[in-house]
């Protein structure tokens, strides 16, 4: 990973939340305040073990003193998750990344709806605690497996009147998200994170019943690959003049770096956001779970771990 805005860190508190979900809390070494963020923002946790996972932020935006991740434990965890709930211990020394968000609230929307599956909750909790500060009218949904999984339930019951807990085990079945959106008015702005299969259960029914503004956010991107673009095609670097040939199957990113070029990246799958670069000329093909619909159609922006050129030439801000 290549990142030159590294924070470091304590860990200052561990606590229990739920069933395999731990909060961390964080402070800077120094004592001194933490880089603002707003709602739905994530940093980049680089872990002694040498690997980066990304975290939502969970605390109250506008608490620059103290950063509060909501961490489940995913059991197919190849270090990440497991090395927090396992060896973490309070008084750590971390390394963590500036806040970065591509979730963000309109926060002019009149109503909101948030929608949140599992650990899929830590952002949407940073949301519902805005919107309340705001006093904008919300209603959630909240789906868990079993209801000792669910975390910061007594935090959301107090922020938001409006909040529907589905158990699975107990229903038996997943909730009917299509019928739950169904009756939300139609300039409600939704958001939701979760698994896979709810998220993408939601941009489907959000098409279908027309709901304009309904925005995502993915623990992982879909799994993607640059060989589909298949010419090479040319990358030319506005600000040093340099241009950089990208063969087929072989990504912007790694094209750059062959060429000792260094560009900001963490997860190489599209999802994070950190290689976010400014498009000047071309067509993008684009590949990431992170930019929204119209997003994309503009055009100006593109993740080049994933991303590529539907044509023979792309001018980048780099």
């Amino acid at each position: 990973m290549h990142n030159d805005d590294r924070i470091s860190v304590r860990a200052r508190s561990l606590v229990w939340e739920a069933e395999g979900v731990i909060s961390v809390e964080l402070v800077h070494v120094d004592g001194v305040p933490l880089p603002a963020f707003e709602a739905g923002a994530h940093v980049d946790l680089h872990l002694p073990n040498r690997l980066t996972r990304s975290y939502s932020l969970c605390s109250r935006p506008g608490d620059v003193h103290r950063y509060v991740l909501g961490i489940g434990l995913d059991r197919a965890s190849r270090g990440g998750s497991r090395w927090v709930h396992e060896q973490l211990r309070a008084g750590a020394l971390l390394e963590i990344s500036a806040p970065r968000n591509h979730f963000r609230l309109d926060k002019a929307a009149p109503a909101f709806a948030l929608i949140a599956g599992g650990i899929g909750v830590t952002p949407i909790l940073a949301m519902a605690q805005r919107l309340a500060e705001l006093r904008k009218p919300v209603r959630m949904l909240y789906a868990v497996r079993h209801a000792s999984a669910a975390a910061f339930t007594a935090e959301l019951h107090a922020l938001v009147p409006e909040l529907t807990l589905h158990i699975d085990s107990e229903a038996s079945l997943p909730p009917d998200l299509a019928g739950w959106l169904a009756r939300l008015p139609r300039d409600t702005s939704a958001y939701c994170c979760g698994p896979a299969p709810m998220l993408d259960a939601f941009e489907a029914a959000s098409a279908r019943l027309g709901l304009t503004d309904a925005r995502v956010e993915r623990f992982s991107a879909p799994v993607v690959s640059a060989a589909s673009t298949v010419a090479p095609y040319t990358v030319v670097l506005q600000r040093s003049g340099r241009s950089v040939d990208v063969a087929p199957g072989i990504s912007i990113l790694h094209a750059l770096m062959d060429q000792g070029i260094q560009v900001p990246y963490s997860c190489m799958a599209g999802a994070c956001g950190t290689c976010e670069t400014r498009v000047l000329d071309g067509e993008v093909e684009h590949r990431d779970s992170v930019l929204t619909p119209t997003e994309k159609a503009r055009g100006d922006v593109m993740m080049v771990c994933v991303s590529g050129s539907k044509g023979q030439r792309l001018v980048l801000d780099l």
